[in-house]
C-alpha cells in the first residue's frame, strides 16, 4: 500500500484549522468574554448615576455629559459609542423636558445641524471618527427624545 502526498497534506490542514478553532475558542472564553463583562458592569454603573444627576442638569448638559464621558470612557470604544444614545436618554428622562424640547420640536429638518453643534464644542473634522460619531449621536438622541414626546430614543449609531 502506498501512501498518497495529499492524505498528509490534508491532514496538516485539518491540524492547522483546528488548532486554530481551538486557539480561538480559548481566547474568546478566557479573554475577550471577561473584557466584555466587565466594560458592560463599568458602563452601566456609569448610566446608572444619570438616572438621578440627570434632574439637575439641562437638556443641553445631558448631551455635553454624554460626549464627555464618551471621551473619558475607559473600556472597549465601541461599547462607550454604542451607550452614548442611551446616556442621553437616561439623563434626559430624570425630568420632564417639556419647556426644553420646544425649539427642537419646531426645528427645522436639517441634516448637518448634529454637525454643527459638534463644531460649536470644537469637535472638527480632523477629530477621530469615534468622537465626531459620539457628539453628533448625542445631539440626535435629544432631538428623538423630543420628537417621541420623551418616550424614545433611536438606540444606534450611524
Amino acid at each position: 500500500m502506498t501512501h498518497d502526498s495529499n492524505d498528509t497534506g490534508g491532514r496538516t490542514a485539518w491540524i492547522v484549522v483546528g488548532s486554530a478553532l481551538l486557539i480561538g475558542t480559548l481566547l474568546a472564553v478566557f479573554v475577550v468574554y471577561p473584557n466584555m463583562k466587565a466594560s458592560a458592569i463599568s458602563i452601566g454603573q456609569d448610566l446608572a448615576e444619570l438616572d438621578t444627576k440627570g434632574a439637575s442638569m439641562t437638556a443641553e448638559q445631558c448631551v455635553e455629559n454624554a460626549v464627555t464621558w464618551f471621551e473619558n470612557c475607559d473600556v472597549m470604544p465601541s461599547m462607550c459609542l454604542q451607550e452614548v444614545p442611551t446616556s442621553v436618554a437616561r439623563c434626559l428622562h430624570a425630568k420632564d423636558r417639556t419647556a426644553e424640547c420646544k425649539p427642537y420640536l419646531e426645528m427645522p429638518p436639517r441634516s448637518q445641524w448634529t454637525f454643527e453643534r459638534c463644531k460649536e464644542r470644537g469637535i472638527e473634522k480632523s477629530s477621530s471618527k469615534e468622537l465626531t460619531k459620539s457628539c453628533t449621536a448625542a445631539w440626535r438622541a435629544l432631538d428623538q427624545y423630543c420628537k417621541t414626546g420623551q418616550k424614545g430614543v433611536f438606540w444606534g449609531v450611524r
